[in-house]
């Protein structure tokens, strides 16, 4: 079976000698491939299991599918940070790691949310792993990301065993034929479509981008009287750059301020007291 993968806007085919096996790569197999490629098989095996969670997870009201949507944002962000860290990116892999962590916390704790849910977060947890850990243990996290992927999709079919088998080949005989490195970077292009030979029985459909991420994000300050104008104004800027830091650590291209509108609200009315007694 052969593989097709985009590099500089070329398709090129690598064969893997591991596919349609239906097992897990084992951590001997992983052991072979440098540290960003194992990286990037973790974050492969959360992308393939992703959109699980719109297909399990059915809203029964607005909030509920709110709710859903920002579990979805979420690890997708996730995702895109660790993606961008195998394809070389200065990425704040800790805080992700934090994060990732959160996510797969609150996901176990709701008990009205699928399992499918859960396990989708803990590979997404399991896949940060990979890029935070030592050297050593980073197949290890990717290991634990595999099987955390197998319980998410649960009796879908072989599709997901198979694919994350010739996942693992093609980094093994790209890294073998190409004498990769630890230097070598491994960006998502490099795979492909998640289903190449067509999606498999059982299967959802990828994510599109209007399930994805919301297109914008509003902030709205209140500022207490006894702070002066540019004190507000210093406070806000500091906020709003440490908003632009976390989307570039979650692997955005930054934010982008496309409106600021500052005004004053008017203070209620207050009828003076009337004195003891009555008016004079």
């Amino acid at each position: 079976m052969a593989a097709a993968f985009a590099s500089d806007g070329n398709w090129k085919y690598h064969t893997s000698t591991m596919d349609a096996d239906g097992t897990v790569p084992t951590k001997d197999e992983l052991d072979q491939l440098p540290r960003l490629a194992i990286v990037a098989y973790a974050a492969r095996c959360v992308r393939r299991v992703l959109p699980m969670i719109l297909d399990d997870w059915q809203e029964s009201n607005a909030a509920d599918s709110a709710d859903r949507q920002a579990t979805v944002n979420q690890i997708d962000a996730i995702m895109t940070g660790v993606e961008r860290y195998a394809g070389g990116d200065v990425i704040d892999i800790a805080e992700i790691k934090e994060i990732a962590e959160r996510t797969a916390q609150n996901a176990a704790r709701e008990s009205n949310r699928p399992t499918t849910v859960a396990a989708v977060a803990r590979a997404a947890e399991r896949a940060v792993e990979s890029a935070a850990a030592e050297p050593s243990a980073a197949a290890d996290a990717a290991i634990a990301t595999g099987l955390e992927a197998l319980k998410a999709n649960g009796l879908r079919g072989p599709g997901v065993n198979d694919s994350m088998s010739f996942d693992a080949g093609l980094l093994i005989e790209s890294a073998r034929g190409e004498a990769w490195n630890d230097d070598t970077l491994v960006r998502p292009e490099f795979f492909g479509p998640i289903w190449l030979l067509g999606k498999p029985e059982g299967q959802p459909e990828q994510l599109d981008e209007s399930q994805r991420r919301v297109n914008a994000i509003q902030l709205e300050f209140t500022v207490p009287a006894e702070i002066d104008r540019e004190e507000a104004d210093r406070i806000i800027q500091q906020i709003i750059l440490r908003a632009n830091e976390l989307h570039h650590a979650f692997g955005g291209s930054g934010l982008t301020i496309a409106e600021g509108r500052a005004y004053e609200v008017e203070p209620a009315y207050e009828p003076e007291p009337e004195p003891v007694g009555g008016p004079r």
